[in-house]
């Protein structure tokens, strides 16, 4: 049972870091920065009155680089869960 979590676990991490256009719609990251999600933040200093490109690129890569790495530590657990 425990694989099954942990790959259910991991499938739900990636949805909630990709969560960009549910919070978008309803609130665009408000009332203030309440509901502001990284990926909201990289929108607006991507595309809204900031263009800082590069800055959202590199951050971008970085929240990419931290979800290889949770789910490569994920995999491993799984794969430990299978030879036992």
């Amino acid at each position: 049972m425990a694989p099954l979590l942990l790959v259910a676990v991991l499938f739900r991490i990636v949805e909630a870091i990709k969560a960009f256009d549910l919070v978008w719609v309803l609130t665009k990251g408000g009332p203030g920065d309440a509901t502001e999600l990284v990926a909201i933040n990289l929108y607006r200093q991507a595309f809204l009155g900031q263009f800082r490109t590069g800055r959202s690129a590199a951050l971008a890569y970085v929240i990419w680089m931290i979800i290889i790495g949770v789910s490569s530590i994920l995999i491993t657990a799984i794969n430990r869960f299978r030879r036992e």
